[in-house]
């Protein structure tokens, strides 16, 4: 068979004599050397090349495969052999499916096409619920990563050069004796660059600087609902382009609403007289205004009024423009209450007592209060006592044997 350039021997850069060991040795330089995320600058021809080493070493790293090839060229590997797979997947493959640097093979550590996503900064942006409502302007401190040169200027161009230690491929091979005569060889990170591939030229540093951007945040914005800054974060060295910056709104927690959508809640304490009789009070809305409110049926601990559009407004107000505020109910029970109070409540409330009913076989029980962290120890002793108990009936029956 006659060599051509897209023969695969060719581009391994092999002899037809290699063995496998030579075969892997050449898809490892080949493959960090063509990766496409290593050569930004030639792009379209590194994506080739990269697909053309791959295909090749699929096929030569394959015993069958490679003596169809051999045998027949590349007609002979249509016979149900099985198409190329994926370039990128067999380089992470080859190297163990690890990731060799922080992220990902050539995701983290050294800057590739997606860099800007894995350095996005993400920040919190707190509000209260009257800014939520209202919408707000809001002044954000941003902390990033900039080159400067040596007056002080910001720099996105020519500010990198190739690590000389892993001539830019951000790996370096590693030989290790493990015995007398034999030998191990790994791929590792390269220390001098941190696995990057790149180091800042001395004529420029990375530098962290603070700037403040001016935000307007529209009012009904909801919890943990995203605001992107484009381009407002770190600088990627490789391409001079700026990551984004991510906000996540938060909001203050309040004692006196909770929020539940657009609707906020707020919870009332009354009296044990004020739900059964009526009672009035006062709430302060969102916008400034004193509501008074006036009840005089019987409250629950399940009841709920609803006072409609009071609650924050909403985005697209696809329903209404306001939710509403729900207002429950705490109700305080007196701590102790004197015979005399216990009378009059049986006179005026004799209707809603249900009568006693006695049972005659009923075992009588001793009440305590609730405490969780004593709650075992007390159910053990009233085990313990109801077994002393039963003890001493079964030694009376004995005894009247």
């Amino acid at each position: 068979m006659n060599k051509s350039n897209n023969d695969y021997y060719t581009l391994l850069e092999l002899e037809r004599t290699c063995n496998e060991n030579d075969i892997k040795k050449a898809y490892r330089k080949l493959a960090m050397k063509w990766h496409p995320d290593k050569n930004l600058n030639n792009k379209d021809e590194a994506e080739k090349k990269f697909k053309e080493i791959s295909e090749a070493y699929e096929v030569l790293s394959d015993t069958e495969k490679r003596g169809l090839y051999d045998k027949y060229g590349k007609d002979g590997l249509n016979g149900g052999n099985g198409g190329m797979g994926d370039p990128t997947d067999m380089f992470r493959q080859f190297f163990g499916g690890q990731d060799m640097f922080n992220g990902g093979m050539f995701n983290g550590g050294i800057p590739s096409r997606n860099n800007n996503k894995q350095n996005v900064i993400v920040k919190e942006v707190l509000l209260t619920l009257k800014e939520i409502y209202t919408g707000v302007n809001k002044n954000i401190e941003i902390e990033k990563n900039v080159i400067m040169d040596n007056k002080g200027n910001i720099c996105v161009k020519n500010t990198t050069e190739n690590c000389t230690t892993c001539n830019g491929v951000g790996l370096v091979n590693k030989t290790q004796q493990i015995a007398h005569g034999f030998f191990t060889q790994s791929t590792i990170k390269c220390h001098n660059c941190d696995g990057k591939g790149y180091k800042i030229h001395p004529s420029f540093k990375i530098t962290s600087i603070k700037e403040i951007i001016n935000i307007n945040i529209n009012k009904g914005i909801e919890e943990n609902e995203q605001i992107i800054l484009k381009n407002k974060g770190h600088i990627n060295p490789i391409d001079g382009t700026f990551c984004d910056v991510v906000l996540i709104i938060k909001e203050v927690k309040e004692t006196k609403f909770k929020r539940r959508n657009q609707d906020l809640i707020y919870t009332h304490e009354i009296s044990l007289f004020q739900a059964l009789s009526d009672t009035e009070f006062y709430i302060n809305n969102l916008k400034g205004e004193i509501l008074k409110i006036n009840i005089d049926e019987i409250i629950n601990t399940n009841t709920i009024k609803i006072i409609y559009g009071q609650g924050l407004p909403y985005k697209n107000n696809t329903r209404s423009k306001y939710g509403n505020i729900l207002i429950t109910f705490n109700i305080s029970y007196p701590k102790e209450i004197t015979d005399i109070q216990k009378n009059i409540l049986k006179e005026n409330f004799k209707d809603f007592f249900t009568p006693k009913t006695f049972i005659s076989n009923a075992k009588n029980v001793v009440l305590h209060n609730y405490n969780n962290q004593n709650n075992e120890e007390n159910n053990n002793n009233e085990e313990n006592n109801n077994n002393e108990e039963n003890n001493q009936n079964r030694n009376v029956q004995c005894a009247q044997q």
